[in-house]
């Protein structure tokens, strides 16, 4: 119930007027209002990846909460997350982000997954990926939260432990 309680705080975006909650919209909302956004021409990069991370996280959920055939769909998720990070490390390319220079709403999206990830198989890795990773944790904000104290002393859980096979909990 707590972690429920703290994942409905955050999903819930509430900015002046605007009440809204799904993830996805209110990563869009922020790209929007921050200038997150692409430019036109290379806004069908981002949404090609965007819907590649929502196919990922489907299927991570998916096996995350499946206790009754855990060991055996997570071997197999991992067993094709090479080729995954692969080919998105080929689709990043030489790009400093997604979109090229300009950091967008996906590249907080790709950073969020990409981190649960590595926590869900730290053998797991692409240079490339790894080193978009990297850049984006280096952001001065970014940074300062992921050093910080009060990120540190937060008790961590990726899925509700009381009902996922794997929370992300440190063990």
């Amino acid at each position: 119930k707590q972690w429920y309680q703290r994942r409905v705080a955050i999903t819930a975006g509430i900015d002046g007027d605007v009440k809204m909650s799904e993830t996805m919209a209110i990563l869009r909302y922020l790209g929007r209002k921050f200038d997150l956004f692409p430019s036109n021409a290379d806004a069908w990069r981002v949404e090609m990846i965007e819907q590649v991370f929502v196919d990922w996280v489907a299927a991570f959920y998916k096996i995350a909460f499946d206790k009754a055939n855990f060991e055996e769909s997570s071997a197999k998720f991992k067993e094709g997350l090479g080729a995954k990070l692969d080919k998105l490390g080929g689709f990043i390319g030489e790009r400093k982000w997604i979109a090229g220079d300009k950091l967008t709403y996906v590249d907080f999206l790709a950073f969020e997954l990409l981190s649960v990830i590595q926590m869900f198989s730290p053998d797991s890795h692409n240079k490339v990926v790894d080193d978009y990773l990297a850049r984006f944790a280096a952001l001065g904000p970014i940074k300062k939260w992921l050093e910080s104290d009060e990120r540190k002393q937060r008790a961590f859980h990726v899925l509700p432990p009381n009902y996922a096979a794997w929370s992300g909990a440190p063990n």
